[in-house]
């Protein structure tokens, strides 16, 4: 059995995500299967859209740009989800053409939020006073353009959310020109991924591996996994 570290880094906007992992090479051989409970793989597969999603967010758009809480008024409350998804689809392509009028680049990232009202939470570049957004919905008595916040760990909105209310990071829906993060992977040596070990939540770590960044530890940790032994 031959076991190598990998670094896997997603480099979107002002921030870079590493992940540094084991790759385990075994003998060709008959393996024993593994498959995870329907249960657990829906949480692996909700924690992964979450991170592909703050991914997203942070390679499109910035503090000049908004997120949008959208809800229904009563009497203009839709009957299926799927009556919902069309009324946003509507109201991006309203904003999409005040946006073209004004010359000015339109991008969004739309995720919907489970609940007994159907309500959604738009990422949007629009270039456009906050009060027509606001206004080009028309379904609703709560809409508000707030412009986004941005910490050192990145937009904290979500996870936020995440903690108290249900979003459905699966269904998020976002607009054509998104940028996808730039993503490099490759197999390190025994002495980086020994320093990784030592060091990895240390900024003189990522002064030395990534000079142009400083380190946020806020989702940070290494674990051992404790079927196989080995960290990540």
């Amino acid at each position: 059995m031959r076991v190598r570290m990998r670094e896997h880094i997603y480099y979107t906007g002002n921030y870079a995500e590493v992940e540094v992992f084991p790759v385990i090479e075994k003998p060709r051989c008959r393996r024993k299967k593994y498959q995870p409970t329907s249960e657990m793989q829906a949480i692996i597969n909700q924690e992964h859209a979450k991170r592909r999603l703050i991914r997203l967010v942070h390679a499109n758009f910035n503090e000049n740009d908004y997120i949008v809480h959208i809800t229904y008024s009563k009497g203009n409350e839709p009957a299926t989800l799927e009556d919902a998804n069309r009324d946003i689809r509507n109201y991006c392509r309203r904003i999409r053409r005040k946006c073209k009028k004004a010359n000015t680049e339109f991008k969004y990232i739309i995720v919907p939020e489970l609940s007994n009202r159907y309500h959604f939470h738009i990422f949007m570049r629009a270039g456009i006073d906050r009060t027509v957004i606001e206004k080009t919905w028309g379904k609703g008595d709560y809409v508000n353009a707030n412009c986004l916040e941005f910490s050192n760990e990145g937009v904290k909105l979500l996870v936020g959310y995440a903690q108290k209310q249900r979003l459905n990071y699966k269904r998020w829906q976002g607009s054509r020109n998104l940028v996808q993060p730039v993503e490099r992977e490759h197999f390190i040596s025994k002495k980086v991924a020994q320093e990784y070990s030592n060091c990895w939540n240390t900024q003189e770590l990522i002064e030395k591996r990534f000079p142009d960044y400083f380190l946020v530890l806020d989702e940070s940790t290494s674990v051992t996994n404790a079927i196989n032994g080995f960290e990540y």
